[in-house]
């Protein structure tokens, strides 16, 4: 009795380029959310919700959410998480004299986060202090070029500040401008402190 053995040929297959598309929500000066041509909600989740159940300017509903391991807090800023913010707003509100901790961290939340943000660039390894463009270019060059690496430095009038950014192995520098006690660089949407700038929640998805 003959016996045959049937081999079977596994053909592997090269996995399908993936394409990842970037949306950027950002809070508009009346405190509303959008993304850019699209409609307006009271915040990031109604905003994820709406968009659950409607296109309007997605390239594909969000129906499947890549939830942060239970070990990697959520990001406030670049480089500083909720629960230093906090720290960083409790802090705050106990040396304002007159105010109450509940009042301050309750109502008046949004007020005291912009005043805690205002100098918290100083504390990010990517602030440089008041160095020249000159300089810039020879700590960039040092350390590496990398499309997208940056830093920010403080120009002379003290009152001003220049993002310098890196793409294909050269530095690019841009102005930020304060008008009206908002910063931005030229021709790009305002905010209230430096790191919602560098934070780069902005600049790591646009190219204004």
């Amino acid at each position: 009795m003959a016996t045959g053995t049937n081999s079977t040929a596994i053909r592997q297959q090269k996995p399908s380029s993936v394409i990842i598309h970037h949306y950027n929500i950002e809070k508009q000066l009346d405190g509303m959310y959008m993304i850019q041509d699209g409609k307006r909600f009271v915040g990031p989740i109604e905003l994820i919700e709406h968009h659950r159940q409607h296109l309007d300017g997605f390239i594909t509903m969000p129906q499947h959410p890549c939830n942060r391991l239970p070990f990697q807090p959520p990001v406030a800023f670049r480089g500083m998480t909720y629960t230093d913010l906090e720290n960083e707003l409790l802090l705050k509100a106990e040396s304002i004299k007159g105010i109450k901790i509940e009042k301050a961290l309750g109502p008046q939340r949004e007020h005291l986060i912009v005043m805690v943000a205002k100098d918290l660039h100083t504390k990010q390894p990517w602030y440089h202090d008041r160095i020249s463009r000159e300089e810039a270019d020879k700590r960039m060059n040092k350390d590496g070029h990398v499309d997208g690496k940056f830093l920010v430095r403080q120009r002379d009038d003290k009152k001003t500040f220049a993002l310098t950014l890196s793409y294909k192995d050269e530095s690019r520098h841009y102005m930020i401008d304060k008008m009206n006690d908002k910063y931005g660089i030229q021709d790009g949407p305002k905010f209230d402190c430096i790191i919602m700038v560098s934070t780069v929640s902005y600049l790591k998805t646009k190219a204004d």
